[in-house]
């Protein structure tokens, strides 16, 4: 819950709204009820990414039935641009292999976001849906939790 301001403000941030399933402001008491269920669900696992010691994004995993789980990304607005989104998607993945979390992974991209396309594509997840026109679903099966890099942001469970 530390990070639950965070959080609130990158959800709200327009460019996240604009590239998100869902596009409309939400409000604190909404984001809190939200993150309190996620937080104690254990189908769901939420991860904070870290820069020099200051949150840099976020990852989330929410697993279904079948035991694959759907991927969600969120860099911080003033974090952007600097090639944080694809560690953040890598150690994030490599995190939920490694504690069993989920066989498969899927991801839900909005074909205008070509950044996000981007990044999961050299994540190694490849494209399998194309039926939705608003959301392209990409999937990837699990591989062997790559070696951490220099210098690149590591993930903070305790969100």
């Amino acid at each position: 819950m530390a990070d639950a301001e965070a959080l609130l403000d990158w959800r709200n941030d327009p460019v996240t709204r604009a590239m998100s399933g869902g596009s409309d402001v939400i409000s604190r008491v909404q984001h809190m009820a939200w993150l309190g269920r996620r937080l104690a669900d254990p189908d769901s696992l939420l991860l904070i990414g870290e820069r020099g010691g200051a949150a840099c994004g976020m990852v989330r995993f929410d697993r279904g039935a079948s035991g694959a789980a759907e991927v969600s990304i969120n860099v911080a607005p003033g974090s952007r641009s600097q090639g944080l989104g694809f560690e953040l998607l890598r150690l994030g993945c490599d995190e939920c292999i490694a504690r069993g979390f989920a066989h498969s992974l899927t991801a839900r991209i909005r074909p205008a976001n070509r950044a996000s396309l981007r990044i999961f594509e050299r994540a190694g997840f490849r494209l399998r849906d194309l039926s939705d026109p608003e959301m392209l679903v990409l999937r990837r099966e699990p591989a062997t939790p790559a070696a951490p890099r220099s210098g690149a942001p590591h993930v903070d469970s305790n969100a």
